[in-house]
């Protein structure tokens, strides 16, 4: 515990890995929550991606603050937020697929109709 809390030991590549491991949490906590909101053809899709991060950022804090409680309770956080996590990845990666083979992106300047 005491090597986490001195950032003295820290090399710079780590604290690199620490914020775009940051910026990635982020980016799928907003992108799952933006598209619950907005997409129509898939919103439970996207609020069950969101609701998994949601839950096991809140079971996470839960069981990393109390000594007490089960490991098991820990690891199941861990496992929703990062299944949460690969939810929002891959259906990003699958509207950005078909967002660049659908025609739309093949004709500079001219608007798409997706999103």
């Amino acid at each position: 515990m005491d090597a986490a809390v001195n950032t003295d030991a820290w090399l710079p590549v780590e604290l690199i890995n620490i914020g775009l491991a940051g910026a990635l949490f982020f980016f799928c906590l907003g992108f799952s929550f933006w598209r619950a909101l907005n997409d129509r053809r898939h919103p439970v899709y996207w609020r069950t991606a969101a609701a998994l991060i949601w839950v096991g950022v809140v079971t996470i804090a839960f069981a990393g603050s109390r000594p007490d409680v089960w490991t098991i309770l820990l690891n199941a956080g861990w496992i929703m937020l990062i299944s949460g996590m690969v939810a929002t990845l891959l259906r990003a990666g699958v509207m950005f697929y078909q967002h660049l083979h659908s025609g739309g992106a093949r004709r500079p300047g001219a608007p798409s109709r997706k999103i």
